[in-house]
């Protein structure tokens, strides 16, 4: 039985306990009558409209956009239909406050907030429903400068509710005329160890923070999030509790000489085990920090964002699997990690000749070259096992010292901040 239709037949013909003018009800509904007769008609009338179908009645009448009464006087005047007519096109400023409500993504709030001040005082539903008026919306977007990437997030939300109000079809038509910008592909600039040494020298007390960033490849809300207990300073690894999405949650190896620096970091604010390691940063002051700082370090197109590019590309540049990459950054699928393969070393270029020499495309007699001559090397090293000390793994050239190991996990994770 659909949802609708038992909300109608519940609708019983009852008494209000208590005083008042007003003594019968059908279910929930007050029919602002005394008459048990009245009543009764009003109840018919309700699950009339539910075994016909008009679900769109109920639910308004559910929500209270008109009354019982109002209802039952419209279907016997035959004026259903102008009953519902303000309430299929209400006010445009309630229908974002009920889209936003229950929704928490900050990302919705805005493409709401703007799509307000797009539209005329006033502005009823049905105008989110004409693509000129959508149209309208997106210039505003393009004259602000938004990137492309920007301006189809802001639009995803436009058209979320445009599918609960209109439906997939109305959503597709209407999003396919807007012409939305394509983006490109991801921006990868990082930082050289030539780089990375200006950045040092020009950073002062924010390189703990930078070399974190630096040295582990965690975003900046991931960085801010960070508490003492969240490193184990014994094994040498961070722990990531709170990222973009649950496979963020991860542990990252941390070596050398910024795990010493963030010791004595902690050490001298003299921290306590659930406290935040840079607590006293504000987004607001590492953004004016970090333009002065790319300035003085003469890299002026980089991003704080960018330091985690810086990460994953001297990992790739090192040999690190992609696999391992993407767990290490906390990637949720290896296709956004891909974009860090062109920088690993050419490998297994000499199963490539083998290849084209059983088949018969290559020369038996062809002399290796010096790259496939290493990757031959590389494959033929036997893999440690047993006691002793493993061999050494390639050190990452970030300028940040120490050895960065290639196995994962290096241990089980700390527990979890309390």
């Amino acid at each position: 039985m659909a949802p609708l239709l038992s909300f109608a037949l519940a609708h019983r013909v009852g008494q209000i306990q208590g005083r008042g003018p007003y003594q019968h009800r059908v279910g929930p509904l007050s029919t602002w009558s005394k008459s048990k007769a009245i009543a009764l008609q009003m109840e018919s009338t309700v699950r009339e409209l539910a075994l016909l179908g008009r679900h769109e009645l109920l639910d308004a009448l559910r929500r209270g956009e008109f009354t019982l009464p109002e209802l039952h006087a419209a279907k016997i005047n035959g004026r259903l239909d102008e009953l519902m007519a303000p309430v299929a096109d209400p006010p445009l400023e309630r229908v974002v406050r009920d889209f936003l409500r229950g929704r928490p993504d900050p990302r919705h709030g805005t493409s709401m907030k703007k799509l307000l001040e797009v539209a005329p005082p006033g502005a009823r539903l049905a105008w989110i429903n004409d693509a000129e008026n959508l149209r309208a919306l997106v210039s505003i977007y393009r004259t602000e400068g938004l990137a492309a990437a920007t301006e189809r997030r802001e639009m995803s939300g436009v058209g979320l509710l445009l599918r609960e109000r209109f439906g997939e079809a109305r959503r597709s038509e209407l999003m396919r005329g807007l012409d939305l910008r394509v983006p490109r592909n991801g921006r990868t600039r990082w930082l050289t160890s030539e780089e990375i040494g200006r950045v040092r020298e020009a950073a002062g007390k924010w390189w703990v923070m930078i070399g974190t960033a630096l040295a582990t490849g965690a975003r900046r809300g991931e960085i801010f999030a960070l508490r003492v207990c969240d490193i184990d300073f014994d094994e040498g690894a961070m722990v990531i509790q709170q990222g973009k999405s649950t496979r963020a949650r991860r542990m990252i190896p941390l070596h050398g000489e910024m795990l010493q620096i963030l010791r004595d970091w902690i050490a001298e604010a003299k921290l306590e085990s659930g406290d935040r390691i840079f607590g006293c940063f504000t987004t607001s002051m590492l953004r004016k920090a970090w333009d002065r700082i790319r300035v003085e370090a003469g890299v002026e197109d980089a991003r704080f964002h960018d330091l985690r590019h810086a990460y994953a590309v001297h990992c790739a540049k090192a040999g690190m699997p992609l696999g391992e990459l993407q767990q290490r950054l906390g990637h949720t699928t290896i296709t956004m990690t891909m974009r860090y393969a062109v920088y690993q070393p050419p490998i297994g270029s000499t199963h490539y000749a083998r290849a084209l020499k059983d088949m018969g495309l290559g020369s038996p007699t062809s002399t290796p070259s010096a790259a496939e001559q290493g990757a031959v090397e590389r494959a033929s090293k036997p893999k440690h096992v047993g006691s002793g000390s493993p061999p050494e793994a390639p050190a990452l050239e970030t300028g940040l010292g120490g050895r960065q190991d290639h196995v994962w996990p290096p241990s089980p994770p700390p527990v979890p901040c309390r």
